[in-house]
């Protein structure tokens, strides 16, 4: 487990976690997950919830923390999670919605080390959808600059500016939710694949093609100034 012991975001994996993976796919095994992520699987299959339109849903696959996970031609893997307070100043975040967003009581961040492989035979722009789902009922979205920061202080790569990833080889980023620490524990991540469909009018509209979600591992949290304002706190 060389990989598990030299990744600089925190990522493990135990040889354990292999085989359960290989017994989830096998059948066997299903993953062991919260009653939570249970509740929302058994949600976003139901028809009429995961789109718009008169399409079937298709059933939502779900992984546990220690799985990876895989949704159209992609595979996706957690590392360790952690809440920390939420960047809001200048130079650092330029959005000031995001700013206004990390200001507010009781919000923080929910650093997410995760990392993607492209499965397919030749080089593609990652475009899966990713949400958090938390405990109070939420759906939380990524928050870029916060993002972008972390990326740096990882020293992993800024998904926003990723280009095409090549076949068969992990990507190392990282993604900032905004959350109320409440609903963190028992959360799961939301990916989806949308895909471009036509009536046989002609007419297109949007569908979903593939879904998955992936619980949290557990969630520490670090207290102090953020790394890159140590000298300014």
């Amino acid at each position: 487990m060389r990989w598990a012991r030299n990744n600089p975001v925190g990522f493990t994996l135990a040889t354990t976690a292999f085989l359960g993976i290989a017994l989830a796919c096998s059948g066997v095994a299903g993953p062991s997950v919260g009653a939570h992520t249970k509740r929302m699987a058994d949600h976003l299959s139901q028809d009429g919830v995961c789109h718009k339109n008169d399409d079937p849903c298709p059933k939502v696959n779900v992984y546990s923390g220690n799985q990876a996970g895989r949704i159209g031609d992609w595979e996706w893997q957690l590392g360790e999670p952690f809440l920390t307070k939420g960047e809001v100043s200048l130079p650092y975040i330029k959005n000031s919605t995001e700013r206004s967003k990390f200001r507010k009581d009781g919000i923080m961040a929910l650093v997410v080390p995760i990392r993607f492989k492209n499965l397919s035979p030749v080089a593609a722009k990652e475009r899966i959808g990713l949400s958090m789902k938390d405990t109070l009922g939420e759906s939380r979205g990524i928050w870029p600059y916060n993002s972008h920061q972390w990326a740096k202080e990882l020293k992993v790569e800024d998904a926003w500016d990723y280009g095409k990833a090549p076949p068969d080889k992990w990507i190392d980023t990282v993604y900032v939710f905004a959350v109320d620490e409440a609903g963190v524990d028992g959360a799961a991540l939301y990916f989806t694949e949308i895909e471009k469909r036509r009536y046989v009018t002609g007419k297109s509209y949007k569908a979903m093609k593939d879904h998955m979600l992936i619980e949290l591992p557990p969630v520490t949290r670090r207290e102090g100034p953020l790394p890159w304002r140590k000298d300014k706190e």
